[in-house]
């Protein structure tokens, strides 16, 4: 376990069309069940250590917004002394649901916000600077901390999205800050199955979205996950994954060349369930 603490960065897909579309799903969840379930696992992230930091950033339609920052002094001054609840548990509480709620109503003035895409990429690159030391300098991220960034989505692959998610994959991987994801509705995630795989995180196959809380774990209890046999070959994974027609031809020979050298190389990402399901 790392004695300096972690420094963990969520980006949460907070799409209002996908969030509705996933209401008739077989196993559904409410948007609000999974904030219960999420804010659990974030107190606990900031109970276990006292070194432990913690960014909370939400993709909307068309905008990405830091929701919540253990590091920022500011937020103190906005919480209400209650004798029942532990004050950081509930700044970060109430820090988190008053941000998404505001950011919500407010797309209830945009009447084509379902025709936006989630800006996914947008809270990535975000987080990604969150968990970035500044070097030589006595602020930003300590840099003994060790940096993770955790995605829960709900919104499919965006073509279009392609070159930028992959700018923020490979930046990771060089500033070696891990990256979790979570799909929690929808098929399996290509992209954010690249992320897993190129910075050494997991990437999580949600089969009982009620159950959540168990699948969001700490860095240090990978060891307690196994990979399930008979792995798809790299080629029939990613295929699909790669630029097509003009948007292919619009990129660089050089650049053409490093994707796909980039993608041979992948093996299938680890989709972990936890040892528990393993051993039903």
């Amino acid at each position: 376990m790392n004695d300096h603490g972690t420094l963990l960065a969520v980006v949460l897909d907070l799409s209002p069309a996908q969030w509705h579309r996933a209401a008739n799903d077989p196993q559904p969840i409410t948007l609000n069940a999974f904030l219960a379930q999420l804010l659990a696992f974030l107190n606990a992230h900031i109970a276990c250590m006292h070194e432990n930091t913690l960014a909370v950033f939400g993709a909307f339609p068309g905008k990405s917004v830091m929701l919540y920052a253990s590091t920022d002094q500011h937020q103190t001054a906005s919480i209400s002394v209650d004798a029942n609840s532990y004050p950081p548990f509930k700044l970060l509480d109430n820090t988190v649901v008053t941000s998404i709620a505001a950011e919500l109503d407010a797309l209830d003035d945009s009447h084509d916000e379902e025709e936006v895409p989630c800006a996914l990429v947008g809270a990535l690159t975000k987080a990604l600077c969150s968990t970035t030391p500044l070097p030589n300098g006595s602020q930003g991220v300590p840099p003994q901390l060790d940096p993770r960034i955790l995605i829960l989505s709900v919104s499919p692959d965006l073509s279009t999205s392609y070159i930028p998610i992959m700018n923020a994959i490979f930046s990771a991987q060089k500033l070696k800050v891990t990256i979790d994801a979570c799909q929690i509705y929808g098929g399996e995630t290509v992209f954010l199955q690249q992320a897993a795989h190129l910075t050494g995180g997991s990437y999580l196959l949600l089969e009982r979205r009620d159950a959540l809380l168990q699948y969001l774990t700490s860095s240090a209890s990978r060891v307690l996950f196994v990979a399930p046999a008979g792995q798809n070959s790299p080629s029939k994974l990613y295929n699909v994954s790669m630029p097509f027609g003009d948007q292919w031809r619009s990129i660089p020979r050089g650049l053409r060349q490093h994707l796909v050298h980039q993608t041979h190389l992948l093996q299938r990402p680890r989709v972990l369930r936890p040892i528990i399901e393993h051993h039903r």
